[in-house]
């Protein structure tokens, strides 16, 4: 669609676009004898980060938050995909991660390796019964690439892996 003045309705900048897979739907929190469990519902918050990224500034905005919303949190620097299952399966439950990485039109950049959204979701789909938010501080997180790209992107694979609630960028971020 486009507007006007000619430009895409889904380049719009005052746009929020919002994707539903039409097959996934989110997993329920677990449940014992038919109540949630307080602590998954709450969960802990994950920050992971790799490559020179802006860490400390986003840590600091986080620890603040989760102050505020008394939440407990922890940190997993030089994110890859070992480290974060282990951190996914060790300790509290994990209801929010945050990954702060570099994004690429293949994927994600994991401590100097690319990983496919594929292979993100794959990992993921695991706790998407515990994940209730994941935000990719990527760049392009949200984009799937040109015209007739069979890729996706790491935001909608995630979401079709049955994590509830993803945010990500389409373009790329500057702070």
């Amino acid at each position: 669609l486009e507007l006007p003045d000619g430009t895409p309705l889904g380049e719009h900048e005052a746009l929020l676009l919002r994707l539903t897979w039409p097959d996934a739907e989110p997993r329920p929190l677990r449940q014992d004898q038919g109540r949630v469990d307080p602590q998954l519902a709450e969960g802990r918050v994950l920050f992971a980060w790799a490559g020179a990224v802006p860490h400390e500034a986003h840590a600091q905005a986080l620890r603040e938050a989760c102050t505020q919303g008394a939440r407990d949190w922890t940190t997993l620097p030089d994110v890859t995909l070992r480290s974060l299952k282990a951190a996914l399966h060790e300790g509290p439950p994990v209801s929010v991660l945050h990954l702060l990485v570099h994004g690429e039109p293949k994927g994600l950049r994991f401590a100097g390796r690319v990983v496919s959204p594929k292979r993100l979701a794959a990992r993921l789909r695991p706790y998407a019964d515990r994940l209730r938010l994941v935000v990719l501080c990527a760049c392009e997180s949200a984009k799937a690439g040109g015209l007739g790209s069979a890729l996706g992107s790491a935001a909608e694979a995630l979401h079709r892996a049955g994590v509830e609630a993803v945010l990500a960028a389409r373009d790329p971020l500057s702070k």
